[in-house]
């Protein structure tokens, strides 16, 4: 039996399954971040290599029978380090039919809205592409030092950054303080060295409380909100000039799913031509449709809903 592994890697967790051609999930992993701009190009390929061999000895204790294997890897921070993180997973599994790109290649194919459409993820970091013909853009998406806004991690430093500067009585007063005490029993001011030295993950985990604070009218966490919303409207803005017309924008990451106030102002900001789409798919459907190509190979409406329909029931 030919196997297709698609793997979904984020700065929070990685995603990894392993399916027959007809969507059918055979095995399934959960494991932790496997950003290499996070965690090391080679900390990633750990990563990744201990998620595959997780899913064969899966398949081995079920009895399953390997002919091919086919790997496709969509993971975040992977522009930069494809070839790094390509080596490390064709070394392991010297036998496979690799292929690793950025996970908004998984967003691109998770919705089956035809090839030319555009990706807006907004996770732990955020980034756009846009896909026209062959070509896949990049907007955006160049790391925490560097992007202004629309990720878990902006939304969190712009938290702590409000609840700091009210501490110290040159902000606005906040409730951004009593929820960020409440979080993690210490005073925003207390807890510094925790945010330089556990970084930008647990930077990010503090996006919840501006959420939590605006429903309670909170101007402070307002603001951010609509800060943060303004920077990702803009990359699809400047994601229009890649098409002629109206185009597809698929809207994804744990900041969009979870906060669907985010995505209202995001869709309100939009471009008109931008055709907002809330992702319903998992990403890692992306990566399974991916991972089929490389054996030639075009899922069907069918294959797209034995994959849901395995997933919704195994991984959930």
């Amino acid at each position: 039996m030919n196997i297709f592994i698609a793997i979904d890697g984020g700065g929070t967790k990685t995603l990894s399954v392993a399916c027959d051609e007809h969507g059918n999930i055979l095995a399934f992993d959960k494991c932790g971040g496997s950003n290499p701009n996070d965690i090391g190009a080679c900390k990633a390929v750990e990563v990744l290599c201990v998620s595959v061999n997780n899913l064969l000895m899966q398949l081995s204790s079920n009895g399953i029978n390997i002919d091919k294997i086919y790997i496709f890897a969509g993971i975040s921070g992977a522009l930069n380090h494809k070839n790094e993180l390509y080596l490390g997973l064709k070394s392991a599994f010297s036998s496979a039919v690799v292929k690793v790109e950025s996970d908004a290649i998984n967003i691109l194919s998770s919705e089956d809205v035809g090839s030319d459409c555009c990706a807006l993820i907004c996770g732990t970091g955020s980034v756009c592409f846009a896909r026209h013909g062959e070509r896949v853009e990049r907007i955006g998406g160049w790391g925490y030092l560097f992007d202004s806004g629309g990720s878990g991690y902006t939304i969190g430093r712009d938290a702590l950054s409000a609840a700091l500067e009210a501490f110290d009585g040159q902000g606005e007063p906040t409730i951004l303080c009593r929820l960020i005490e409440e979080y993690t029993g210490i005073s925003v001011a207390e807890n510094l060295s925790r945010f330089y030295s556990e970084g930008k993950p647990y930077i990010a985990s503090f996006a919840k409380l501006v959420f939590d604070g605006a429903e309670t009218g909170d101007s402070v966490c307002k603001r951010i909100i609509e800060r943060n919303a303004d920077y990702s409207a803009r990359l699809l803005l400047t994601a229009t000039k890649y098409y002629s017309g109206d185009f597809p924008a698929l809207l994804g990451g744990g900041i969009f799913s979870n906060y669907k106030i985010f995505f209202d102002i995001v869709s309100q900001k939009a471009p008109k031509n931008a055709k907002i789409i809330l992702i319903s798919a998992p990403p890692v459907l992306g990566a399974f449709v991916e991972a089929l190509k490389l054996a030639d190979k075009t899922p069907d409406i069918s294959v797209r809903n034995c994959f849901l329909k395995n997933f919704n029931k195994i991984c959930y």
